[in-house]
């Protein structure tokens, strides 16, 4: 069963901001928030199930990976992404991940082609 549910999970308050807003407000999704990998972790253990996670990688105690994973278990079908300034090299690596279906790099944020937005979009209707 699909929702429209979104976990977002990071410690930039900017950024969640922006995503939070983008979806409760242009796309008029459900949105969940938390800043820190450990208090998702204790949401995703609840049993609460949601259709797309949008998470930083580089996160003190849980990584972004460690949610993606919790997530899949919990709905195979939902999506994940995370957000990152990783080295290419490890941008390789989470691309091959089962768990992890798309990767935003803190360029997309800061580009002016809105390419958060785009990489966000691609995912959107495989869930709807």
């Amino acid at each position: 069963m699909q929702n429209n549910k979104v976990l977002i999970v990071d410690d930039e308050p900017d950024r969640m901001e922006l995503l939070s807003a983008w979806f409760a407000y242009i796309l008029g999704y459900e949105v969940a928030r938390e800043r820190s990998g450990p208090m998702a972790k204790i949401r995703l253990e609840s049993g609460e199930r949601f259709s797309l996670a949008i998470s930083a990688f580089e996160m003190r105690h849980v990584s972004g990976k460690e949610i993606a994973d919790q997530v899949k278990s919990l709905d195979p079908h939902a999506k994940t992404l995370l957000v990152t300034s990783a080295h290419p090299s490890l941008l390789c690596e989470l691309s091959r991940c089962k768990s992890v279906d798309g990767l935003i790099t803190v360029d997309d944020f800061v580009s002016r082609e809105g390419g958060w937005a785009q990489k966000i979009s691609a995912c959107l209707p495989k869930f709807q």
